[in-house]
């Protein structure tokens, strides 16, 4: 079979913006025309649309050197173009997940803990120097270790005839005894040495 004597079939297409046609010349430039009119403009042109605004809003008009990439903008655009669907958790996921938030809730209700947030809260709102704050905190623990050591040692006889020895350690850095001292000990001290009376 030559080439004259093949048969030559015209083809029919249909394209929204034009009637049916059979010109082989045509056919090519309307192919492209109806493919950009129904499948690619729809799309790129609200991505387009898109950059124009997020442009704007980066200031790239104004701007010389800019840190929006329009090409990442628009690739973003098209093959994203709304955020991820979230997959549901599985039943063991979302056990985890409400057991976590029924124990939170549950140490949130205690009254240590109310206390302990209510304190923080007017903490905040105080924003005050940190420094002074701690200051303030570790003069008030050491006023109260030292009344609790004076109402101890004022109230600590019958111990100190018993010998017993007290050490307070208190809240801050330093470390501070008190030595109550035996019977024995006491009388050494209130009598007078001969070996000191003699030096």
């Amino acid at each position: 079979m030559s080439e004259s004597d093949s048969v030559f079939y015209p083809l029919h297409i249909g394209c929204s913006s034009q009637t049916e046609f059979l010109d082989t010349q045509r056919l090519c430039r309307r192919l492209s025309q109806c493919y950009l009119e129904e499948c690619v403009f729809p799309v790129l042109l609200p991505a387009l649309h898109a950059l124009l605004e997020e442009s704007l809003k980066h200031h790239c008009t104004q701007k010389k050197r800019r840190t929006f990439n329009g090409c990442d903008f628009l690739t973003e655009w098209l093959y994203n173009p709304r955020p991820q669907i979230q997959v549901p958790p599985t039943p063991e996921q979302a056990a985890v997940l409400i057991q976590a938030f029924w124990r939170g809730y549950k140490v949130r209700a205690h009254p240590e803990v109310q206390e302990l947030r209510q304190w923080q809260r007017e903490l905040r709102e105080k924003s005050c120097d940190i420094n002074k704050t701690v200051q303030d905190f570790w003069t008030h623990q050491e006023n109260r270790v030292w009344s609790e050591l004076d109402a101890l040692v004022d109230g600590a006889d019958p111990h100190v005839e018993a010998g017993v020895y007290i050490e307070v350690v208190p809240p801050t850095p330093q470390n501070r005894a008190l030595y109550t001292p035996t019977p024995a000990e006491k009388t050494e001290l209130l009598t007078p040495s001969t070996h000191t009376a003699a030096s």
